[in-house]
């Protein structure tokens, strides 16, 4: 039945205000058959049908992705009162295809239902968003790449070949296998990780590389492999995702050579200090031995009657005793620390380090509230020594927090000039139980410690960097809350 026919059977008021809503849509008019019965303008020039062709056609002769079947359970469900929008392709008299955007609607006229396709040709709409994907996978922050199932470069951005120092030829020779040489020490596709992600076992995998591009350069990257489907859930090709993560390594790696160079300092300061402290109680004994030795071959010499073999014996005696503590001497000069490697520096910034790096190796969430006075002029010393008496200080202080129960410790840090304007002064004050009178006395000598377990060598240690700094560092008496313990450092512009 011809448009003009349809009209004059239907409610004429109806069925022009529908096709007046549907302009400038395309819209068709079917029955439950698939039969056409109606096309306005629009659809008929998507088509490329003249009016009078329309009835003799059906759904299955435009509809390029749907038999009649599969319509009718769609048809089905626009009768329950379902709101049906469709993306598909529909088929020109010419054969060739196009994308639409489909609403189903009923037109239910008593004992015939009639049923309505307003469809619209998405080919530009398609185009558009085909303009805008390409936009953003090119200026994409991160590299992207679509590699086909046979490893075929299908497309890759700019960032893509800019973090592996190749053109995209270059990439397509590579991955076709054709090329010599590998970009990375491992592989790129792993059957075991292709397999997993193709049956979907997986969704995506993530791994860090170590590359070394064309160009020579050491490089890491971080890579996600996932798979783009098809409409029937089937692999289409990979999906690349890659970020340049070289910096962040460099930084991880810095940062794991920072702590192994303090815990070797730690080490070398504990074995001087408990030299030091071995020597001390050594010491006073044998300047005994030789001070005793010493007045009893006076005695000898001067009285008769003691052999030489004897006084040989004696004056043996003194002269080891005095080696002995010689050697001690010595041993003390060569593990003591003198400040080596003192350079200029920011106090300030390596305080705001300092707290930085004990929060991330300590794992510990801890309040800080800076007093850093900005006019300090940099000072003098050796900041990895400097850094140790601070972190020895902020861990003490933790551990005195939390060991008193406290679930959110904090610290006061200040910076400014000392007493003497020479000098430089850092407080650090946390919020703790503070430090018992009869254990501040002897908080600084070895072996001495407030923490149970503890070797009783931190402040020891820390008092001892200071001093090679040219420095001090002290306990300030009757200050509350918690301790506060202060240190110097020679400002550099004085000296």
């Amino acid at each position: 039945m011809p448009l003009a026919g349809l009209v004059d059977a239907l409610d004429k008021e109806e069925l022009r205000s529908l096709l007046d809503a549907a302009m400038p849509d395309a819209l068709l008019v079917h029955d439950h058959a698939g039969r056409l019965l109606a096309a306005n303008q629009e659809a008929c020039r998507c088509l490329g049908y003249h009016p009078s062709e329309i009835p003799r056609l059906s759904v299955a002769d435009i509809s390029r992705d749907m038999d009649i079947a599969a319509a009718q359970s769609l048809w089905l469900g626009v009768e329950r009162g379902s709101r049906i929008v469709l993306q598909g392709h529909h088929r020109r008299k010419d054969g060739s295809c196009f994308p639409v955007d489909v609403h189903l609607g009923l037109l239910d006229r008593g004992e015939q239902r009639l049923y309505v396709a307003v469809f619209r040709d998405a080919t530009e709409a398609l185009r558009e968003s085909e303009a805008r994907f390409r936009a953003t996978f090119e200026q994409a922050a991160v590299g992207l790449a679509h590699v086909g199932l046979d490893r075929r470069l299908l497309r890759a951005n700019g960032k893509f070949c800019e973090i592996l120092g190749m053109s995209r030829e270059a990439l397509r020779v590579l991955l076709s296998g054709e090329g010599e040489g590998a970009l990375d020490e491992g592989s790129w596709h792993e059957p075991a990780i292709e397999d997993a992600l193709l049956s979907g076992a997986r969704a995506s995998v993530s791994a860090e590389r170590r590359i070394r591009p064309p160009d020579g350069r050491v490089a890491w990257i971080n890579v996600t492999v996932s798979v783009a489907r098809n409409d029937d859930g089937s692999p289409y090709y990979f999906i690349v995702v890659m970020e340049d993560i070289t910096q962040r390594k460099t930084l991880e790696e810095k940062s794991e050579e920072h702590g192994r160079q303090m815990d070797a300092l730690m080490k070398e300061q504990l074995i001087a200090q408990t030299a030091a402290a071995l020597a001390h109680e050594l010491n006073q004994p044998l300047e005994a031995i030789a001070a005793y030795s010493e007045v009893a071959l006076r005695a000898m010499q001067s009285e008769s009657g003691w052999s030489e073999q004897m006084q040989r014996a004696v004056l043996g005696c003194n002269l080891q005793a005095q080696r002995a503590g010689q050697v001690l001497h010595d041993l003390i000069g060569q593990l003591r620390t003198e400040g080596e490697d003192k350079q200029i520096f920011d106090l300030n910034t390596l305080v705001g380090d300092v707290i930085d790096r004990v929060r991330t190796r300590e794992s510990l969430n801890f309040q800080v509230t800076l007093k850093l006075d900005p006019t300090l002029p940099q000072v003098l010393g050796n900041p990895l020594q400097i850094e140790k008496v601070l972190h020895n200080l902020l861990r003490n202080g933790l551990d005195a927090m939390l060991g008193a129960g406290i679930t959110a410790p904090s610290f006061t840090i200040a910076s400014h000039r000392g007493a003497d304007p020479l000098m430089a002064e850092v407080s650090v004050q946390d919020m703790g139980p503070g430090i018992p009178p009869e254990l501040a006395q002897v908080l600084f000598r070895p072996f001495r410690s407030a923490k149970k377990g503890g070797l009783g060598l931190g402040l020891s240690i820390s008092r001892s960097l200071i001093h090679a700094q040219g420095g001090q560092l002290w306990l300030e008496r009757d200050a509350s809350p918690g301790a506060t313990f202060r240190f110097t450092v020679p400002i550099a512009d004085e000296l």
